[in-house]
């Protein structure tokens, strides 16, 4: 009797019968290359071998419910995730064991699904003359694509076609992808004049270009609405300015961005991006602890690992950064933040929130953090603090921005006001058995602190500031 969830050939699909195994309705069967069918005894569908298999003895008929490509097991049972939202047409491997040895090939030959069974070497660009590209390639385990150091390896830039270039892979996203040794300028993935609407998904793959060593080079270049979107995807870079990835639209889940060195910066480089999403980024080897990693416009971080070697330097402008939570041991962030920007739960003893020149209205809360970097000078709008903990001292309204909103903000350091207009209210300065002062500075016009716990009075040496009732620790 044929089991549920068991993998069949199309001519042994054809075998099997309620009247030969005793097969009953509801039973599936998967055929590598087609999908999973499911078993219909009543069923009298003229059979095509593709979305209906009829036995060759007997009744009832195969239905495919699924073009999907289910992952199997070593039994050859189904596992509840798949290959690929799509059905694979013809394979290629450059050993010579499948349909073609080369992805151009088999795109040239006119299919658009292709799995990838064996590594090959790409040394021509995709470039067709088709108004819109549905690419899809499923990449089995450990497959490696290497595309030496070709310029273009897809190029919409030709005739502004409309694409979706789809990579699939399967298991770790490390495991399988492209291995690129660009030039200095070169692009891989060329969609600068895709038509708005294009874009790249790479899931559970990678694109490599770590052993390279020219600047500019990109992985990725997206114009005007197109975008670029990843599940557990991988990124290697060499040591150098790379801006490796640069689009509109941006949406990376759990990306692992690796390779670099002390001068590798402008990774992810979207400074016109519509948005830039990262969830849960890691960020492992080393890059550059001065230029940013990241730097986009409408930048959204939900969680990130660092796992470099240095503090790692991000910048958002209109920025909203969240759940960013530093290991024991591992090193921080410094997260530069433009215009209206916003910084919430997030747990960065070592890490630093800095102020640019232009920032606007910046929030702060739920957080910890080592530093607040006003060298930036901001000069306009607000910075709201609320629950708020620094490890390190603080000299809060050196940028003489409008108006510092402080609420229940503690410090572990002893600090200063030295601008105008800074209101704190709640918190602690130190705790019951450390001590440390707060100095409010000649020139911080208009300052208030009320209900600030602390261990020692207050040094006030501004005739307008105020202070309320500010309790010492018992």
């Amino acid at each position: 009797m044929v089991e549920q969830s068991q993998t069949q050939t199309l001519p042994a699909l054809k075998g099997i019968t309620a009247s030969t195994y005793g097969v009953g309705n509801g039973v599936f069967a998967f055929v590598p290359g087609l999908g999973l069918f499911q078993y219909e005894p009543s069923s009298t569908a003229t059979g095509d071998d593709i979305n209906v298999v009829q036995p060759t003895t007997g009744t009832g008929r195969w239905l495919r419910v699924t073009q999907a490509a289910p992952t199997v097991n070593a039994a050859g049972q189904l596992l509840s995730s798949n290959i690929a939202p799509g059905i694979y047409e013809v394979t290629v491997s450059g050993d010579g064991s499948a349909d073609y040895l080369t992805i151009y090939d088999a795109l040239v030959a006119g299919y658009r699904r292709i799995a990838v069974v064996g590594n090959t070497i790409e040394t021509n660009s995709f470039v067709f003359d088709d108004s819109a590209y549905y690419i899809s390639l499923y990449l089995m385990s450990d497959i490696k694509i290497d595309c030496g150091n070709v310029d273009n390896l897809y190029d919409a830039s030709t005739n502004g076609a409309f694409v979706e270039f789809t990579v699939n892979g399967v298991g770790n996203p490390l495991s399988s992808g492209f291995i690129w040794s660009p030039n200095t300028n070169k692009t891989l993935f060329n969609f600068l004049s895709a038509q708005p609407g294009s874009r790249l998904t790479l899931n559970r793959a990678y694109i490599d270009a770590s052993g390279a060593s020219p600047i500019n080079y990109a992985a990725f270049r997206g114009g005007l609405g197109v975008s670029i979107f990843g599940d557990y995807s991988g990124f290697g870079v060499s040591d150098s300015d790379s801006l490796f990835i640069q689009a509109d639209n941006v949406y990376l889940v759990n990306p692992i961005i690796f390779g670099g060195g002390n001068s590798c910066s402008s990774v992810i480089y979207c400074p016109t991006a519509e948005i830039c999403t990262l969830v849960l980024p890691v960020f492992v080897n080393q890059f550059s602890p001065t230029a940013p990693v990241v730097s986009a416009r409408f930048l959204n971080i939900d969680g990130a690992y660092n796992a470099s070697g240095s503090s790692l330097p991000l910048y958002g402008l209109e920025a909203s950064i969240n759940n960013i939570k530093e290991r024991p041991g591992a090193n921080g962030f410094k997260l530069t933040v433009d215009g209206n920007s916003f910084v919430s739960n997030c747990y960065l003893p070592n890490g630093v929130v800095k102020l640019s020149s232009t920032s606007t209205y910046t929030e702060i809360s739920d957080s910890v953090l080592g530093d607040l970097d006003e060298s930036g000078n901001p000069t306009e709008g607000a910075t709201n603090i609320c629950n708020v903990t620094f490890t390190n001292s603080q000299d809060f309204g050196t940028g003489e921005k409008v108006a510092w909103n402080l609420v229940n903000v503690s410090a572990l350091a002893d600090c200063q006001i030295s601008g105008r207009d800074v209101t704190w209210n709640g918190g602690a300065l130190g705790t019951a058995s450390n001590s440390f002062n707060l100095t409010i500075n000649a020139g911080a016009t208009n300052a208030l602190v009320t209900n600030l716990r602390t261990n020692s009075a207050i040094t006030n040496n501004e005739p307008s500031a105020m202070l309320g009732l500010n309790p010492i620790f018992s």
